[in-house]
């Protein structure tokens, strides 16, 4: 879940700028103009906050240097540094408290039972496609019919489709590794291909 208010405006970057344009032309809409918009535009514009740059995490009390989850500090991240998710409202999704650029460590927490429909990201480039590497911390997930527990990894590349269902029985709580476009100079912002 995304927690700022529909009004937040953004300042983007000339790399989220592009993210903005690629998803507006994915959808056949015009990207909208300038250089600030609320965090509605940009849910009406597909984009999703997929993460906190350095500046945010800073500003947010997570500075560089040794980091664990015994830290006080780091089980404020769940809420400080939580991210958005186009998933059922019910999944938690929050970035760690720590800068690995180029990419972003997030948790992810699935009730039971959660179903997430067909859904692929888009690419970083040609070259390089990105992606997101996932492990199972607790609970199962299936993806593509294939079922991981806990210790169990797999990647997907993005522009690859995927779905997922979560443990019926119990929460599922995930740790993953996500390369999505222009995260590597801090870019906030990704989107669902289409």
């Amino acid at each position: 879940m995304w927690l700022e208010a529909e009004d937040t405006i953004y300042e983007l970057s000339a790399e989220e700028l592009e993210v903005l344009r690629r998803s507006a032309a994915e959808r056949g809409q015009p990207a909208p103009a300038g250089t600030r918009h609320t965090k509605a535009q940009l849910v009406a514009a597909g984009l999703v906050r997929e993460a906190f740059n350095r500046a945010e995490l800073a500003e947010a009390g997570f500075t560089p240097g040794f980091a664990s989850s015994k830290d006080a500090a780091s089980e404020s991240a769940r809420q400080a540094l939580a991210v958005g998710s186009p998933h059922p409202s019910k999944i938690e999704k929050w970035q760690l408290p720590v800068d690995m650029l180029p990419f972003r460590p997030v948790m992810i927490s699935f009730p039971p039972g959660s179903r997430l429909a067909r859904k692929m990201q888009p690419l970083v480039s040609e070259e390089e496609p990105g992606g997101a590497l996932r492990v199972v911390l607790s609970g199962s997930l299936v993806c593509n019919g294939v079922r991981f527990g806990p210790g169990d990894w797999f990647f997907v590349p993005n522009r690859t489709p995927y779905q997922l269902e979560s443990d019926p029985e119990a929460e599922t709580r995930v740790l993953y590794l996500y390369r999505f476009p222009f995260c590597d100079r801090g870019g906030r912002f990704s989107y669902d291909a289409v």
